[in-house]
């Protein structure tokens, strides 16, 4: 009896090991597919290792953020609303597991700001705050994350520059333009993004942006033109690209 016990546990232990090797090979896998950017191959591998652990934050959060970026480029509107809801689902799953991981908290900011574009400007701005909570959650966990920075510069920017209707929704629903928002906090942000990620081409496009709109053409100028010599990494590069050429031809 106690050599079948302990014959069980051995059998157990292995077991154990055999699996969390598999799941680690899984979870390389999907990294090196999100570290060239091929999100349709890294959310398949996440959500194949979420079939065998389905607590993965680390495959949680994955499969969020790969969710959001496809449906992001996504043209059928149906697919679009059912990836952005995977989106979510997935982060306030990895939210749950662990509120104090900065990338769950990150991954909850894209989610519920992708979400929001597909709302009316009322419903998009009764969402802000709780964008703006989960990113600045995520850089106070981790004052490094450029994902985090990049929402926090947009929601700045964003406020900074609402048309007269979103204005009077604002009025509706706060009382008013929420009085943290500040377009220098906006170009902080924006530009501590590219700093800390100076090869994604989206966060120099955005920043250009902001720049301009802040009257700062010299300054977007440059930047637009350094991000015209970066390397294409992802999908949506090309496209960024062709916003960056035209706001460039738009500003000289």
């Amino acid at each position: 009896m106690t050599y079948r016990f302990y014959y069980s546990i051995i059998a157990a232990c292995l077991l154990i090991a055999w699996r969390r090797g598999g799941l680690d090979v899984l979870v390389n896998e999907a990294k090196s597919y999100d570290s060239v950017f091929k999100e349709e191959q890294a959310l398949k591998k996440y959500k194949e290792i979420l079939t065998i652990e389905p607590d993965n934050i680390v495959a949680l959060c994955g499969a969020s953020i790969n969710s959001v970026r496809i449906g992001n480029r996504e043209k059928n509107e149906e697919k679009k609303k059912a990836l952005f809801a995977d989106g979510l689902t997935f982060a306030q799953k990895a939210i749950g597991i662990n509120s104090q991981y900065d990338e769950a908290n990150f991954c909850m900011a894209a989610a519920l700001g992708r979400k929001a574009e597909l709302l009316g400007a009322k419903e998009r701005l009764s969402m802000a705050k709780e964008i703006k909570k989960y990113a600045d959650k995520c850089v106070q966990l981790n004052s490094n994350h450029a994902g985090g920075h990049h929402i926090i510069g947009r929601w700045h920017h964003r406020f900074s520059n609402l048309s007269f209707f979103e204005k009077a929704a604002a009025n509706t629903l706060f009382g008013g333009i929420p009085q943290e928002v500040s377009e220098s906090k906006g170009l902080y942000h924006l530009k501590k993004a590219v700093d800390l990620k100076p090869d994604f081409i989206l966060y120099f496009y955005d920043y250009a942006v902001a720049l301009n709109d802040a009257d700062n053409e010299n300054e977007a100028i440059t930047i637009l033109k350094k991000a015209l010599t970066l390397k294409q990494q992802t999908s949506d590069d090309p496209s960024i690209i062709a916003k960056c050429k035209e706001l460039l031809d738009d500003i000289q």
